[in-house]
């Protein structure tokens, strides 16, 4: 997305040695795919001790992975590649949340000087970044589409249905967070319809504030947020967050009658 009225902040949108065989290579390629993801650039010790993986493993999916063009090789290291890139792009409720988040999320990044903005959903029990506008926040923690974001995140509590705790709080409970305040804080913020984090492992100095998106049917199915580095700043503007969610969430409903993709999504979001 391009930044409205200027282009000081980047606008952008869119994501042993022992044999592995079947569903496990799978598993092993998208493992070392998701810390490709995240260090964006690598080698191969790093990369397997990363995903978990005897090095020899490591490289011997990293070799199929570019064959296949899905990840480049470069002097020794690796980083995705082109071919990931154009498919995710292929994600077919993608287009329509840009859409939908475009004007609000752009409102919301002129009215919060120096912040990050961002339009995440859930998937497989984590917080997923779709599409956003680049603050200060990212000299600390750089977040693009496709970025998996830390356990406990505001988006988590939002996802995180109060109704379904049972079931749902030991897949998205950060570590070392006892089950008991994760729940009175996933509480919490379904009942205030708003989710602050003060203090998240990327630093002391980083805050949140998410608001949920909403089906038709009223399901959390995403969350428009905003990253500060200063903690004092941030509760102030909630409301300016949870009014770019609410016209997100009107966008989203619009565009449902003419994306059928879009449509089913919001009816079938995973948590």
């Amino acid at each position: 997305m391009p930044r409205p009225g200027g282009a000081a902040r980047e606008g952008w949108a869119v994501a042993g040695g022992t044999r592995v065989a079947g569903r496990g290579v799978i598993e092993g390629a998208f493992q070392l795919l998701e810390e490709l993801s995240r260090l964006g650039d690598a080698g191969l010790t790093e990369l397997a001790d990363a995903a978990g993986l005897p090095k020899s493993t490591a490289h011997r999916l990293l070799d199929q992975l570019v064959a296949a063009e899905a990840v480049e090789r470069h002097g020794g290291r690796y980083r995705m590649g082109t071919r990931l890139f154009r498919m995710g792009q292929a994600w077919a409720p993608g287009p329509s949340l840009r859409a939908a988040g475009r004007h609000p999320l752009g409102q919301l990044a002129e009215a919060v000087p120096g912040a990050s903005v961002l339009l995440s959903v859930p998937e497989g029990g984590r917080t997923v970044v779709v599409a956003g506008y680049r603050g200060e926040p990212d000299e600390v923690f750089p977040i693009q589409p496709g970025a998996l974001i830390w356990h406990g995140n505001t988006g988590d509590r939002l996802f995180a249905a109060p109704a379904e705790m049972d079931r749902t709080a030991e897949r998205v409970r950060p570590p070392g967070v006892p089950a008991s305040v994760w729940r009175r804080q996933v509480a919490r913020a379904h009942d205030e319809g708003v989710a602050y984090d003060f203090r998240p492992p990327v630093g002391p100095a980083v805050s949140c504030v998410s608001a949920p998106l909403r089906s038709p049917a009223g399901r959390v199915v995403g969350a428009v947020t905003v990253v500060l580095l200063d903690n004092d700043r941030v509760r102030p503007y909630a409301p300016a967050v949870q009014r770019a969610a609410r016209m997100t969430t009107a966008n989203l409903t619009r565009l449902r009658t003419t994306d059928t993709s879009l449509a089913s999504w919001l009816d079938e979001a995973p948590r």
